[in-house]
């Protein structure tokens, strides 16, 4: 028995269900929290991974779904997921799932229990693998008599803006007392003292930056993966990563800015165009 059936053009509930809405937010804020390419790119991958990855590692688990291990191969976790014999149905596995997107999951449970059990590995293990990004989960149901799987969609997802609401944002976690010293690309207390190609006399970086600086060869593989494919959006990405590979092998002022980050201040000017505006 499926979560819902089709009457009309409206999906109707024929059995109990709840629904985990699990979200990110203020993901921009995340991934451009400081000017080092590398931490933005990991910061992305982390936001992919919070609603894809997180979420079946949360389901295996709580030993509910037979989904593969190697969710990080995008074609296989795409194709088990299609597979109605290998992805996880509430009449088999009381779990289902609705979404996996970047810094977002809908995911139906056969009670709260197990809904709650796993809000609470995704929610965990985003505290321990992306520090600094904002993760909360609302979950609703069961459903009335007269409310639609839609219905309960849309109260797990107030829900969790409800909760996210009223928890205490990311900056509260990274308190400053005792005093410590300073992130250097982030302005966070600082975690670890790190030398590294981009810091070659070394660094004070805090938790979020070495999370993200770790997540970055993840992401830039995925990118790289996605030049392998036919399709209109994979080949931008293909020449994308060809333009910026020839930006940084003839430009040595963006190799610098790539590597170490923007100054505090950079000033890009053209001097014809200013004198002429001075009326020099």
């Amino acid at each position: 028995m499926n979560a819902a059936s089709q009457v009309g053009s409206e999906p109707v509930l024929i059995s109990p269900v709840h629904a985990l809405h699990i979200e990110s937010g203020g993901n921009q804020r995340y991934i451009f929290a400081s000017n080092k390419l590398r931490e933005a790119v990991g910061a992305s991958q982390l936001v992919l991974e919070a609603g894809t990855s997180l979420v079946i590692e949360a389901m295996q688990q709580s030993k509910v779904t037979p989904l593969p291990h190697s969710w990080d191969a995008a074609a296989v976790l795409r194709t088990a997921l299609a597979d109605a014999e290998r992805s996880p149905r509430l009449e088999r596995h009381q779990v289902e799932i609705q979404q996996l997107l970047s810094g977002r999951a809908v995911v139906l449970a056969g009670n709260r229990e197990l809904a709650e059990a796993v809000g609470r590995a995704v929610t965990r293990a985003a505290l321990l693998k992306a520090p600094g990004l904002d993760l909360a989960c609302g979950i609703a149901g069961p459903a009335r008599d007269d409310e639609t799987l839609a219905d309960v969609l849309l109260a797990a997802a107030q829900d969790r803006n409800a909760r996210a609401a009223h928890n205490a944002g990311a900056a509260v976690r990274f308190g400053r007392l005792p005093v410590v010293d300073e992130c250097a690309t982030t302005g966070l207390p600082a975690s670890r003292w790190v030398t590294e190609k981009a810091f070659p006399r070394g660094a004070a970086l805090s938790r979020v930056a070495l999370a993200k600086r770790r997540a970055a060869d993840r992401g830039i593989a995925r990118m790289i993966a996605l030049g392998t494919g036919s399709d209109p959006t994979e080949a931008r990405a293909r020449r994308t990563l060809s333009q910026l590979e020839e930006l940084l092998e003839s430009s040595e002022q963006y190799r610098e800015f790539v590597q170490r980050g923007l100054p505090d201040q950079v000033f890009l000017t053209r001097e014809s165009e200013e004198r002429e505006v001075a009326g020099l």
